[in-house]
């Protein structure tokens, strides 16, 4: 089994071009539905399509490509290429333009900000990450707010109604500190979490726990996210 991984593939126009993750996501279609109306797409602070679009799609490919050898006796030459690897990855809006010519743009899906999905400012200039798309999450999201009335808004994902309830949760959470929310859904199942900065998810008492960070000959290092037993 021979797996190679590159920016483009083995075939096809671009495969002898030079890329990197911000030009292979930048092919995939994903990044122009992936901001804010108006404005510029954001570059990452992680490789998605490099990591999360290369290597673990090789992970999947030559793990499939065992399994075949032990049915077949067949080996497989695997072509990875991370710019179909974050094509892949449009996943929900792609099945909805392809099957059903609703083309992605910005701001207006259920991910990117057409709905109340989305980050919230505090007062001190942090951020809440809201998720609480399902009808269960919506109760204990509203109710933690005092924004009840809003129930009807919330289950209805038209333009109009999203935009009602983003911007009163705009208000409510810009009212009150960061640490107020924190503290506010430490204990709620609401899908609300704090915008943490890298130091502070290294120390997160779930990130701890889950052995996430190592130390190896005095150093601290991030833990492969295998959890074996």
């Amino acid at each position: 089994i021979y797996c190679s991984i590159t920016g483009y593939g083995q075939t096809g126009p671009y495969k002898d071009r030079a890329g990197h993750d911000i030009n292979y996501l930048a092919l995939s279609g994903a990044m122009d539905y992936s901001r804010r109306q108006g404005q510029a797409p954001v570059p990452l602070g992680i490789q998605v399509a490099d990591i999360a679009g290369g290597s673990h799609h090789a992970v999947m490919a030559i793990l499939a490509a065992v399994i075949h050898r032990q049915m077949t006796g067949e080996g497989q030459y695997l072509d990875i290429s991370m710019t179909d690897a974050a094509f892949a990855l449009n996943g929900m809006a792609g099945a909805a333009a392809l099957a059903g010519g609703e083309q992605p743009q910005a701001e207006t899906g259920w991910l990117n900000g057409g709905t109340f999905y989305d980050y919230y400012e505090t007062s001190d200039g942090r951020f809440m990450a809201v998720g609480s798309l399902e009808p269960q999450f919506q109760k204990v999201l509203l109710e933690a707010l005092e924004l009840q009335g809003l129930a009807d808004n919330c289950a209805d994902f038209t333009l109009d109604s999203q935009k009602k309830v983003k911007q009163a949760l705009k208000e409510v959470f810009v009212s009150q500190t960061f640490t107020h929310w924190c503290d506010l859904f430490a204990n709620l199942d609401a899908c609300v979490e704090p915008v943490l900065t890298f130091e502070e998810a290294s120390q997160h008492p779930h990130i701890q726990a889950r052995g996430l960070v190592r130390t190896t000959d005095g150093l601290q290092q991030l833990a492969t996210p295998f959890q074996l037993k």
